[in-house]
């Protein structure tokens, strides 16, 4: 009998005292471990590279519940674009963070904007919204080159393929930006304004353009 209680006692202990604080402890460090990875251990094809992203994958669930909540906003058919790519493992858009994309969803619903955002946008998803006429801003977010995005394992559209799509306000490239080519921004209506960069990219300069967005007010 007081072997049973003694046991009792400690799964009590650990259900109602160490697994919360576990979970806390968590929730508390998940950016830093986020900024971690991004800045010091970067994004490759090393496999001990790759098992950085095993603890993002359970620190990211904040970031991803926040965003299937708000995944849209306003009833307009006109909207904004906000295009999440090749969004699996390990892949994950985790590997350059959500927390720049819900900058931008927050800014958005602050400023009454209608936007929606498309979540693990496959080949034929991805030529429908850049084809959306309806579709007044555009930003892509995911891995890519400058003259295309990633949308599976072995996969890259490229943005040669949209040589006519329909004007948008803006379009930005949240994706590396090297090897040359042209941008999406370079074919079609050309937009009121473009960001594309022309090298590789981290979380720390995505952030730093999003800000430099909405502090010019860039975003109609």
């Amino acid at each position: 009998m007081n072997m049973i209680l003694f046991y009792i006692i400690i799964w009590a202990i650990f259900l109602f005292v160490l697994l919360p604080m576990i979970l806390f402890m968590l929730y508390l460090f998940s950016d830093l471990y986020n900024k971690f990875y991004l800045n010091l251990v970067g994004r490759g094809n090393k496999w001990y590279q790759n098992l950085f992203l095993i603890p993002l994958l359970l620190f990211s669930w904040r970031n991803r519940r926040y965003l299937k909540k708000n995944s849209k906003y306003g009833e307009n058919k006109k909207h904004i674009a906000i295009v999440l790519a090749n969004n699996y493992f390990p892949e994950n858009i985790s590997s350059f963070g959500l927390d720049s994309v819900i900058r931008l969803v927050k800014y958005l619903k602050k400023k009454e904007k209608t936007y929606r955002i498309y979540n693990k946008v496959n080949s034929n998803k991805l030529k429908k919204v850049i084809s959306n006429k309806n579709v007044t801003s555009l930003f892509l977010f995911g891995h890519g080159v400058r003259h295309g995005i990633k949308v599976g394992r072995n996969k890259i559209v490229y943005y040669c393929e949209f040589y006519n799509h329909p004007k948008k306000d803006l379009i930005a490239q949240f994706h590396c930006n090297h090897f040359g080519g042209k941008s999406l921004s370079e074919y079609g209506e050309k937009p009121i304004f473009s960001l594309v960069t022309d090298k590789m990219q981290r979380l720390p300069g995505i952030e730093k353009q999003i800000k430099e967005l909405i502090k010019k007010n860039l975003i109609k």
